[in-house]
């Protein structure tokens, strides 16, 4: 951190007895007015000083300029040993810059398809098709499974209804 940075501790709990390997956690933080401006880069890091890859969204502003953030929320994950407690700090501040997530998702897109993939998860997704589930596939240890398909059991389908006079 350099001069005129700030941060704010966030204790974890893991009340449960198991231990958490990458535990989702979502925060909302109340801010100061004038502290923080929507947009402005913030940080998590672990007691260690390890960044950890984290996204952020204002909520809410303290006047209707939209100048300053009033509520964060801010997804990271973290590892928790069993029954443990830890602390995470949320920092921010002039000399602090975001840190990109280690996997961006993408999205291809053709006349007749989009394509989303997160890392984990591809969605196939079919245009102007009721039964626009073309795949969805999800990593397993030996490559992707489709998790719509193969399996028996209902399919997600949009259906259109069709309009009555009445």
């Amino acid at each position: 951190m350099s001069s005129g940075d700030k941060r704010i501790r966030l204790i974890l709990a893991e009340p449960g007895g198991i231990e958490r390997t990458s535990w989702p956690v979502t925060q909302g933080i109340p801010f100061a007015e004038g502290e923080l401006r929507p947009g402005d880069p913030i940080r998590i890091v672990s007691e260690a000083g390890e960044v950890l890859p984290s996204q952020a969204i204002c909520l809410a502003t303290w006047r209707a300029d939209l100048k300053h953030v009033k509520w964060l929320l801010v997804d990271f994950q973290a590892d928790m040993p069993a029954s443990a407690t830890q602390s995470i700090f949320v920092e921010y501040g002039p000399g602090v810059e975001a840190v990109p997530a280690g996997q961006q998702i993408r999205v291809d897109q053709t006349e007749q398809r989009l394509d989303i993939d997160t890392g984990p998860l591809r969605v196939h997704l079919r245009k102007g098709d009721v039964d626009f589930f073309a795949a969805c596939c999800v990593r397993t240890g030996d490559g992707f499974r489709d998790a719509l398909r193969g399996r028996p059991g209902p399919y997600p389908v949009h259906d259109r209804p069709e309009r009555q006079a009445l």
